[in-house]
C-alpha cells in the first residue's frame, strides 16, 4: 500500500506559492522613496513567507509505504523507516490532545513501543505518540485504507471513527458491475446529460434571452419583468433536469453491506443505514422511475440500492439478491416478505459469478477527457448570455447591462470550472501513465 498526496492539491498550492514569490519580486522593485522601500520590504517578506509555506506543502516528498515489514515514512515531517514490532499501537482518531484541539478528519498516529527513539510531539491516552498524517490528506479511499491497515496490523489496530468502523457481523455485497461496466454506465449517464443541457440550451436558454430581448425593446419596464421570469425558468428548468440522472448516479458510486436488518450503502466513508424491517420497502421494476433506465430498484419510498446495471440491465449476481430475499423474507411485515420473494424469482435471472473489479485508470482518463471538453458547451452559453446583452444594452440603462454583468460572473465562475476539470484531466493522465 503506498499512499501519496493528491496530485491536484499539489498543483494547486504549486501555483498559489508561486504567484506570491511573483508579487514579492514586485513589491521589492517598485520605484518609490526609503519609506515606501521598507514597506515594500515588509509586505515581500510576508509574500514570501506565504509562498515558501505553500511551496513546501507542494513540493516536499510524502510518501508512505506500508507492507508485512513495517512503514517506510518519508514526508515533511518524519522520515524513517518503522517496522512493526517497533509499534506498539496504531490508532485513527478524530480526536486531538494538542491544545485540545478536536479535528474534523480522522488522523492516524503510531505509538511507539517504549524503547524507540522517535519525536513524539503529541500522546494518546497519555502515551507519546507521532502523528503520520490525516486520512483527507492522502490520495486513497478511506474505508479501503482502514480494512488494509486491520489485516496488516492486527491486533494493533486501535480504529475509534465510529463512521470507519464495520461491525464484525457485517455482510459486503457484490459491486454492481466490474470497473469497465462501470466506466461504460458513467459514459452512458454522460451522454443524457449531454442530451439534457442541448436541450435546455435550445429550448430554454435561447427561447428566453429571444424573449428578453423583444420585450425589451418595446418598453424597459416590460423588459425586467421578462427578464426575471425568464431567469426563474431557466434556473427552475436547470435544476429539474441535472437532478434526472444524479440520483443514479449517486446510486452507482455506492457500495453495499448488510449489517443485520440494515443495508448499508457507502460512498467512501459517508454511509446510509436502511432497515429491511420498516414495512416500506419496496421493488421497483425497469423504466418506473425517471432516470434509472432498465435498473430494478429497491425503494423505500425513494430509490436507495441499483439491482441492475441502468445501462443494459444485467441484474446483481444471484447470491447478493439471495441474501438480501433472506433478510427480508424474516422482517415481521408482509409486504417486506412479499418483496423477499420477489427477489428470490429474480435471482432466477442474475448471473452466479460476481463480476471482476478490474483497473478503471484507461477509462478514467477518456471520463476526465470528455468532462474537460464540457468545458466548451459552458462557455457558448456564457457566450450566448454575453451577446444578448450586446444586443441591446445601448438602446436599454438596465437589462442590457444587467445581461452584461451577468455574462462577466459567469465567465468568471467558468474561468474555475474550466481549471478543474484541466487538473482533473492531468490527474486521471498521470494515473493512466502509472
Amino acid at each position: 500500500m503506498i499512499l501519496r498526496r493528491p496530485y491536484a492539491d499539489r498543483l494547486i498550492l504549486g501555483v498559489l506559492g508561486v504567484l506570491p514569490a511573483a508579487g514579492a519580486v514586485r513589491m521589492v522593485t517598485l520605484p518609490g522613496g526609503p519609506g515606501d522601500r521598507w514597506i515594500g520590504a515588509v509586505v515581500a517578506l510576508l509574500l514570501a513567507a506565504l509562498s515558501v509555506a505553500f511551496l513546501r506543502y507542494a513540493l516536499l516528498p510524502f510518501r508512505i509505504t506500508v507492507d508485512r515489514l513495517g512503514w517506510d515514512v518519508r514526508t515533511p515531517d518524519l522520515r524513517r523507516h518503522l517496522r512493526w514490532e517497533e509499534i506498539a499501537a496504531l490508532v485513527i482518531t478524530k480526536e486531538s490532545e494538542r491544545a485540545g484541539r478536536r479535528e474534523t478528519s480522522p488522523r492516524v498516529l503510531v505509538v511507539p513501543v517504549p524503547g524507540v527513539e522517535l519525536k513524539t510531539p503529541t500522546s494518546v491516552d497519555g502515551r507519546p505518540a507521532v502523528e503520520l498524517f490525516q486520512l483527507s490528506e492522502v490520495d486513497y479511499d478511506e474505508t479501503r485504507l482502514v480494512r488494509e491497515l486491520a489485516v496488516l496490523a492486527g491486533d494493533r489496530l486501535d480504529n475509534r471513527c465510529a463512521v470507519l468502523n464495520r461491525p464484525a457481523g457485517e455482510i459486503v455485497l457484490d459491486p454492481l458491475s466490474s470497473a469497465a461496466d462501470h466506466i461504460r454506465l458513467r459514459r452512458w449517464l454522460n451522454r443524457r446529460n449531454a442530451l439534457l443541457l442541448a436541450g435546455w440550451y435550445l429550448l430554454v436558454l435561447l427561447p428566453a434571452l429571444a424573449l428578453v430581448i423583444l420585450a425589451a425593446r418595446v418598453h424597459e419596464v416590460l423588459g425586467a419583468v421578462v427578464l426575471i421570469a425568464g431567469l426563474i425558468a431557466v434556473a427552475a428548468a436547470g435544476l429539474n433536469l441535472g437532478g434526472i440522472f444524479s440520483g443514479c448516479r449517486s446510486l452507482a458510486d455506492r457500495t453495499a453491506t448488510l449489517d443485520g436488518a440494515d443495508l448499508v450503502t457507502w460512498h467512501g466513508s459517508v454511509s446510509r443505514r436502511t432497515s429491511l424491517h420498516s414495512g416500506t420497502v419496496a421493488l421497483l421494476p425497469p423504466r418506473s422511475k425517471r432516470g434509472y433506465g432498465k435498473a430494478w430498484l429497491l425503494a423505500d419510498p425513494e430509490p436507495w440500492l441499483l439491482l441492475g446495471d441502468p445501462r443494459t440491465g444485467r441484474l446483481r449476481n444471484a447470491g447478493g439478491l439471495r441474501t438480501l430475499a433472506a433478510v427480508l423474507r424474516e422482517s415481521p411485515a408482509e409486504s417486506d416478505r412479499a418483496v423477499g420473494r420477489q427477489l428470490d424469482e429474480l435471482s432466477v435471472q442474475a448471473p452466479l459469478a460476481a463480476p471482476e473489479i478490474g483497473d478503471a485508470s484507461a477509462g478514467d482518463l477518456w471520463l476526465a477527457l470528455t468532462a474537460a471538453g464540457r468545458v466548451v458547451a459552458w462557455l457558448v452559453v456564457v457566450a450566448t448570455v454575453a451577446l444578448a446583452g450586446g444586443a441591446i444594452v445601448e438602446t436599454t440603462s438596465f437589462v442590457g447591462p444587467v445581461l452584461i454583468f451577468g455574462a462577466a460572473g459567469l465567465f468568471g465562475v467558468w474561468v474555475c470550472y474550466a481549471l478543474y476539470r484541466i487538473l482533473g484531466l492531468l490527474v486521471a493522465a498521470v494515473r493512466a501513465v502509472r
